[in-house]
């Protein structure tokens, strides 16, 4: 026990290890130092330069604002000269109509009167050409109208055309200067050469090395210093635990076997717990099994040539509602499925079997429409009007 005392306080001053925290210090203070040395180099080496790149800031934040305004003016001047482009079309179209308003002649079969046949008279005539050219002479009116403000459009987007085309070329040419002036600036700025290639970044740098090569000769040092007193501690825990260790294990052994009868008793009581809940499932199971066959029994009441199922029996003895009809086949207490195995006559029948229990349940008998009906000898006799639609025996060549 003493040895194992005197081998904890050797450890705790391991794990402290004073010279390698004064060395991480010194690391820490060095690095400090190169950081500051690195900011005024940079300082001195740049203050010739502030001046040019104030000025090279200024300059790009105009060409930024120039370039935002050329955008500008181009999405304009692109729309000036597409609604300059339209109204030329239009006013074309407007000289197209002129012309042929001004080209149409009186028609001539307007001088015989559309009832009789005869030639109109000579004063209904001259009203009919009257009339004729007043609507020609407004036409005329309402184009030429039309066209004079067509051409005050054109004319008018035609000089913002030519106004956005003039800006925009002033804009470049300002761009073209600012933008040599830049390059001009740009190349007048003085780069320094980098921090780390300067004697004194070098000198920190082969000082902070020494240190680092200091801290890990201590680290190692220490650490092989360490791992032989904790060996040697281990041995002694070894040592001391060695006396106690067969009783500590009777000890073990005896709450293992308290343990063990205590969830054999807890096995018992779930047992018998898994035991009920499987009877209350089954029970569970059965119920709705016998609801179901309940629900589709008072469903199938109404219907007389048709049985619908409503749930599907599962594997595992669960039931998934369903709804699906089946026809009665040539057995009578046989079912198929009403879309496959069943002729048509039957799926008729079937059909009308529904219809008459849903007019029933709704008290509504609406007349029933059967068609395609050749292949059907008798069709259900039911409270609605049923219309038969099929092809005479006389009529098969039409």
């Amino acid at each position: 026990m003493k040895e194992k005392m005197k081998l904890v306080s050797e450890l705790e001053g391991y794990k402290a290890n004073a010279d390698a925290a004064t060395l991480r210090t010194r690391i820490a203070e060095q690095k400090a130092k190169a950081a500051e040395a690195k900011a005024a180099y940079i300082k001195d080496s740049t203050a010739g330069s502030t001046t040019i790149s104030r000025q090279a800031e200024t300059l790009r934040e105009r060409i930024r604002r120039a370039e935002e305004k050329q955008m500008q003016l181009e999405r304009d001047y692109k729309a000036n000269v597409s609604l300059k482009e339209s109204f030329e079309k239009e006013l074309n179209e407007l000289r197209k109509r002129a012309v042929d308003n001004h080209n149409e002649q009186f028609p001539t079969d307007q001088t015989i009167c559309p009832t009789c046949g005869q030639i109109l008279p000579k004063e209904r005539l001259e009203d009919l050409k009257a009339e004729f050219n007043t609507r020609k002479a407004r036409r005329g009116d309402e184009i030429t109208k039309k066209g004079l403000e067509l051409k005050a459009l054109c004319e008018s987007t035609a000089q913002r055309v030519n106004e956005f085309a003039a800006e925009l070329k002033d804009i470049e040419m300002h761009l073209q200067s600012d933008n040599e002036m830049l390059r001009g600036l740009t190349a007048s700025i003085v780069t320094p050469s980098a921090w780390e290639t300067t004697v004194d970044a070098m000198a920190y740098d082969t000082e902070l090395h020494e240190l680092e090569a200091k801290l890990t000769k201590a680290e190692q040092t220490t650490d092989e210093r360490y791992f032989a007193a904790q060996k040697r501690m281990d041995e002694l825990n070894a040592q001391l635990a060695s006396g106690d260790t067969r009783a500590a294990v009777e000890a073990q052994i005896k709450a293992l076997d308290k343990r063990i009868e205590e969830l054999k008793a807890h096995e018992t009581y779930l047992g018998r717990q898994l035991a009920e809940t499987d009877q209350r499932i089954t029970l569970a199971e059965r119920f709705v099994q016998l609801q179901a066959a309940d629900i589709e029994d008072k469903i199938n009441a109404g219907f007389k040539r048709v049985r619908w199922v409503m749930f599907d029996r599962q594997v595992n003895g669960g039931i998934a509602p369903c709804c699906r009809a089946t026809v009665q086949s040539n057995k009578e207490d046989v079912y198929t499925a009403y879309e496959s195995n069943t002729n048509t006559a039957r799926q008729y029948n079937a059909g009308l079997d529904i219809i008459a229990a849903l007019s029933k349940a709704m008290n509504l008998h609406l007349p029933v429409w059967v068609d395609n009906a050749e292949s059907c000898t008798k069709l259900e006799n039911i409270k609605n009007q049923t219309i038969r639609l099929q092809v005479a025996a006389d009529c098969k060549g039409i």
